[in-house]
């Protein structure tokens, strides 16, 4: 056997101080997830902007205090706050869109949602698999993990790397006009709520979630029927609108349903419909 040299003595113990030293920077982290409104954003940000007309007039410390919690929290691997679409597009609309994007970029840390039309496919995918194999009493089970990009609990680092966009007018122009159009809409609904004889909660409930549905299938048939019009009408030679023939999000909820009917041993394309229908009828009411 070789014996140690004090170079070799020296060697190990400083390897096993460096490793005594770098294990507590290393162990695993349990973060929670907060998800903060682009109201707490926007709050937060006006709270600490000397240049917004709030923070001129005076805004409520809570802001601040809340800011400092989460930003301490945050710093010290506790928690995590991703960010979304809806912080971009709420903020887009804004005269202070970069400085709104820097406070939930401080907060995040680059963890960010899916777009909400994934997360409701993966829902739906769930659900309808349960359904298929007569397990549709399950609840689901959604992954945390599988609908946020970037590891949540990874070590936070200290460098935040942005890039910021050139604003398009047009594109704020369409969020503003669907902002207007969906406030309409609630609007619409309300009023009509209010104005019913009716006023069973639950059958209410029944209503809007077989409208979802319903409108799920008759988006996707209104697709189909696109497609087949342009593929077969020899006058469209010329067409040239093909971003109008993109799939909805209502299209890929169905065509994630064909799929799965597709693994499950369900070939013929009328009775996957037909399944499909019958799913609608029995579970979104």
């Amino acid at each position: 056997m070789t014996p140690l040299t004090l170079e070799d003595v020296g060697a190990v113990c400083t390897q096993k101080v460096m490793n005594d030293l770098c294990l507590p920077r290393f162990q695993s982290l349990n973060k929670k997830i907060i998800y903060l409104d682009q109201f707490a954003i926007s709050n937060m940000m006006k709270v600490l902007n000397p240049k917004t007309k709030a923070n001129k007039k005076g805004i409520d410390e809570f802001w601040l205090r809340l800011f400092e919690k989460l930003d301490s929290l945050s710093k010290l691997q506790l928690i995590v706050c991703p960010d979304s679409e809806y912080h971009d597009s709420e903020s887009q609309v804004t005269a202070f869109y970069k400085e709104l994007k820097r406070m939930y970029e401080l907060l995040s840390h680059g963890k960010t949602f899916d777009d909400k039309e994934t997360i409701k496919n993966f829902q739906l995918q769930e659900h309808f698999t349960n359904w298929l194999v007569g397990k549709n009493s399950i609840a689901l089970d959604l992954d945390i993990e599988e609908i946020i990009h970037g590891s949540i609990n990874s070590w936070t680092s200290k460098f935040i790397i942005s890039v910021n966009r050139e604003i398009n007018m047009e594109a704020i122009e369409a969020l503003l006009e669907h902002r207007t159009q969906s406030y309409s809409a609630i609007e619409g609904v309300f009023r009509l709520w209010s104005e019913s004889k009716n006023t069973d909660f639950n059958y209410w409930y029944k209503n809007e979630v077989e409208a979802f549905g319903k409108g799920t299938l008759n988006m996707y048939f209104k697709h189909q029927l696109k497609l087949y019009e342009v593929w077969n009408n020899p006058e469209l030679d010329d067409f040239e609108d093909y971003e109008a023939l993109l799939p909805s999000s209502s299209v890929r909820h169905v065509n994630m349903m064909l799929k799965v009917l597709g693994e499950h041993g369900v070939e013929d394309e009328l009775l996957k419909l037909s399944k499909i229908e019958v799913f609608q009828n029995s579970q979104f009411r």
